[in-house]
């Protein structure tokens, strides 16, 4: 690690604003390139980036980092994009099974855009309750398995289960105007 990476890592854990902001600047517009090129949408990349800032400004006391910054900035943004990719395709493989199980083929296009089914649903999946929510992206965007989770966030792998019924069935009640024949 850098000897400056260490000094401003650590005055950045002291909750000094100064050393947040030259990190910040150091890296701010070439992660946004690297966020754009992974996700061909630069609002979103911004959107990424400043949530990664976000995250670290907010566990700042307790980040671990044994590299440089410079690594760990680039991985985890990395990481979001990654997610958000995800998260993606899991709303178009919703979108496409509402389309195929319950609409008319020919008749949806008519209906309903993608993009505002999109926003529908992702709307619908960020209006449940924060565990539920939490919860539920783990489940289907990370893949990750009930006990997983139950270990990752200290819950027994019942109230796991538990969550998710409830996520599913809010997701049902909210999004049921998709199901509905045409």
């Amino acid at each position: 690690m850098h000897q400056d990476d260490t000094i401003w890592i650590e005055r950045l854990r002291e909750g000094d604003m100064q050393a947040f902001e030259v990190l910040f600047k150091s890296y701010y517009e070439k992660l946004c390139l690297f966020a754009n090129r992974l996700t061909d949408d630069l609002h979103v990349a911004e959107e990424i980036v400043a949530d990664t800032y976000a995250f670290i400004w907010e566990k700042r006391e307790t980040l671990l980092i044994s590299y440089s910054f410079r690594s760990y900035i680039y991985r985890a943004v990395q990481n979001r994009c990654l997610n958000h990719l995800k998260h993606k395709n899991v709303v178009r493989e919703y979108i496409d099974y509402v389309l195929q199980a319950h609409l008319p083929t020919h008749d949806y296009q008519d209906l309903v855009r993608e993009e505002e089914l999109e926003r529908e649903v992702a709307e619908a999946i960020e209006s449940l309750p924060g565990k539920c929510r939490e919860i539920f992206k783990l489940s289907r965007y990370q893949h990750l398995r009930y006990a997983e989770i139950a270990q990752q966030l200290g819950l027994s792998p019942k109230t796991v289960e538990r969550q998710m019924s409830i996520a599913l069935e809010k997701l049902r009640r909210q999004l049921k105007h998709l199901l509905a024949p045409a």
